[in-house]
């Protein structure tokens, strides 16, 4: 492990100056931070439309519709295929602050517990529903997982269900180390991929990548979920991992998707069409596949191509409170969502409820329970590493950044809030009182008064008199004529000033 690697952060970025590498930004982008929310959110809805959908899924509705075969191919060739890419992303963010040992500690503690307490916890009142739905099991919760839990049932494997995403992460984030460890290596890398994706080249180079794996490796291997064998959706899933590691901090890579943004949205309409058309009709798999599986790569680039690019364009510094809260909330509602969805399920099933208003319960539930189980286990020290929560200790003092909000809004706030003032020092007076006339600064007057023999005031002005005449230093009563104009043009009459409620009041 080189030097580099493994000095603090000061001196790793003093390092790779010296050694021509570029110092990338550190600026959080809070683009990628709304892409991981949305993507979570279409998740959710992903999984409940599994529960209507003519597929053998962990449990499912009494209604069924074949169309729904085709719409969930909205967002199932590139869903999954963007969270990854994000995940790489935040990784090689992360890296910038901190050593290689640094973020492995990290990610291991942060990735770990909740996968083990999701296996032991959650995941097995998933199968035992599932079980007892398909009726290969009578028997309650407890047994279950005795038997599951038992030798025999180890021996068969391990149920990971939907954190099937938390394995693949981990073992990503452990693969990628060795590269992080040669920031040098990294950045050659960094800019080949740079030099292969100018131009239009963005749009097919890695359109053709994924076209190629899909005509190789998926008809032989498939889609398994399963870390040994699963040799398709590593070469997909692992290399967006890798690509949005390595392009995150590439203007230039940016730039050139910012300017195809239109021209990816529409090849995305259409290829996304096109790929709902060809799994509707009889003869989509013609040609042994190879014109569907040729329009899904496509599909799966240019959505992708086309989310980040508008992201970039108009979500990166759209940072907000929501937002903060919403992306501390992923994990643990990733974790909690498909659990409370298939209980759902299992309990409004003999209801008998039409299909409309059980597919809202199913969402809100899903939804809401998700975000209960965050605010719940957000506030429990104890738990917070079980759901991919920070300790809270590792958390920054929000109520400190918010008092100092509010000293500073007071410190604005503070000339006008003088007690028994108003604006310009004059009483403060009832919404229903006359007010009297406003001094204005620099009026002009067509008669000299007696405040011009007043002396100046420090701050350059001269204070009192019943009629508030303030000049400019420099100015005499010749100075004040008639013929003298507002900014507005509007001409100021010598006897009258039109104060702010709209009545004309006599100077005194």
């Amino acid at each position: 492990m080189s030097l580099t690697a493994t000095a603090p952060v000061q001196v790793r970025v003093a390092l790779q100056e010296r050694e021509g590498v570029r110092a990338p930004a550190r600026e959080r982008r809070a683009d990628l931070d709304w892409i991981r929310v949305g993507a979570f959110g279409l998740l959710i809805l992903f999984h409940v439309a599994l529960v209507y959908a003519p597929y053998d899924w962990h449990i499912r509705s009494t209604h069924r519709f074949e169309w729904m075969r085709e719409a969930i191919l909205l967002t199932g060739p590139w869903r999954l295929t963007l969270l990854f890419l994000v995940a790489g992303s935040a990784l090689r963010l992360m890296a910038q602050r901190r050593t290689t040992s640094e973020v492995a500690s990290s990610r291991i503690a942060r990735l770990l517990p909740p996968l083990l307490f999701g296996i032991v916890a959650l995941v097995p009142l998933q199968s035992w529903i599932e079980a007892v739905d398909k009726g290969y099991w009578q028997d309650g919760l407890l047994p279950w997982m005795g038997r599951e839990f038992s030798f025999s049932g180890l021996a068969n494997g391990v149920p990971v269900n939907h954190l099937w995403f938390l394995v693949f992460l981990t073992a990503y984030t452990v693969a990628i180390l060795p590269l992080m460890a040669r920031p040098g290596a990294m950045e050659r890398l960094g800019d080949a991929l740079e030099r292969a994706l100018s131009g239009w080249r963005v749009l097919w180079v890695p359109a053709a990548y994924l076209i190629v794996i899909r005509l190789t490796l998926f008809p032989v291997f498939g889609i398994t979920n399963r870390l040994s064998l699963d040799w398709y959706n590593h070469a997909l899933s692992f290399g967006a991992f890798t690509f949005g590691f390595l392009v995150v901090n590439r203007e230039t890579i940016w730039r050139e998707l910012e300017d195809r943004r239109w021209t990816f949205l529409g090849l995305s309409a259409l290829s996304l069409s096109l790929v709902m058309i060809q799994a509707w009709h009889p003869g989509g798999g013609a040609f042994f596949d190879i014109p569907r599986n040729t329009v899904f790569g496509i599909a799966q680039w240019v959505t992708i191509a086309a989310i980040l690019a508008f992201g970039s364009r108009h979500l990166r510094r759209a940072n907000s409170p929501v937002l903060r809260y919403l992306n501390d909330g992923i994990f643990p509602c990733y974790l909690a969502h498909q659990t409370i969805l298939v209980a759902a399920v299992f309990l409004l099933k003999p209801a008998g409820i039409p299909a409309a208003p059980e597919a809202l319960i199913l969402t809100s539930v899903t939804f809401g329970g998700s975000l209960l189980v965050y605010e719940i286990v957000r506030r429990i020290p104890v738990m917070r590493p079980l759901w991919g929560l920070k300790p809270l200790d590792a958390v920054p003092d929000a109520p400190r950044h918010s008092r100092g909000r509010a000293l500073l809004r007071l410190g604005v706030a503070a000339p006008r809030l003088r007690r028994g003032r108003g604006r310009g020092g004059h009483p403060r007076l009832s919404r229903f009182q006359p007010r009297p006339a406003v001094p204005q600064r620099a009026r002009r007057s067509d008669r000299a008064s007696a405040h011009d023999l007043q002396p100046w005031s420090p701050d350059g002005w001269s204070h009192g008199g019943a009629g508030g005449d303030r000049l400019r230093p420099g100015h005499s009563a010749a100075d004040r004529s008639p013929d003298r104009r507002r900014p507005g043009g509007h001409r100021l009459h010598p006897r009258r000033l039109r104060p702010r409620g709209g009545r004309h009041l006599p100077l005194a």
